[in-house]
């Protein structure tokens, strides 16, 4: 039987004692909030939690493959950036606008009571790919600027970027010609 005074007590906490609730015990516990829920839900209610898969619009989807996301360092974990280089709000679904400026994708960031502008596919590379040294670049595979995903960046140490960006364009020309040649023929 259940207890019936455990049900009216649950439903008075106030939102604000429930999060101080969960914060301390996601402290105690040092786990994340989703390490947190799914232990919840699989251990004291016995419902096996299985992972779901989100769509690139952020939505549920069954047979997609699931979007990572992790801290940007130089935000204090305040954003997310995902393997495909979207930019969000910690704790959020909506994604943040990236505008193009130059040909690169950028995105304007408030850290520390001022606005920055971060190159997302610095911030990709950096989550993703570990920790870039000093004066390295970040270049795409294709050269299509636009492709942000984790699968399409290279690190190039600092003295061999401009020798990689010629040679990427070089293998792009290249391959432009060879599909020129095969629709004229």
């Amino acid at each position: 039987m259940t207890n019936q005074s455990s049900v009216p007590d649950l439903i008075s906490v106030s939102t604000k004692g429930l999060k101080q609730l969960l914060s301390k015990r996601l402290n105690a516990a040092n786990e994340s909030a989703e390490e947190y829920l799914r232990r919840l839900i699989e251990n004291d209610l016995g419902i096996a939690a299985k992972p779901t898969a989100v769509s690139h619009r952020g939505r549920e989807a069954s047979g997609s493959r699931t979007i990572q996301w992790r801290a940007i360092a130089a935000t204090d974990g305040k954003y997310e950036v995902s393997d495909r280089g979207a930019v969000r709000r910690t704790g959020s679904t909506k994604k943040l606008s990236v505008q193009f400026r130059r040909g690169r994708a950028v995105v304007h960031l408030q850290v520390a009571s001022a606005t920055k502008t971060f190159i997302v596919r610095r911030l990709v590379a950096d989550a993703f790919l570990g920790p870039l040294p000093p004066g390295c670049w970040v270049m795409h595979r294709d050269g299509n600027m636009r492709r942000l995903s984790v699968s399409n960046l290279i690190v190039v140490p600092a003295g061999e970027g401009p020798v990689k960006a010629a040679e990427l364009t070089t293998q792009r020309a290249a391959k432009a010609r060879r599909k020129k040649s095969k629709t004229n023929t």
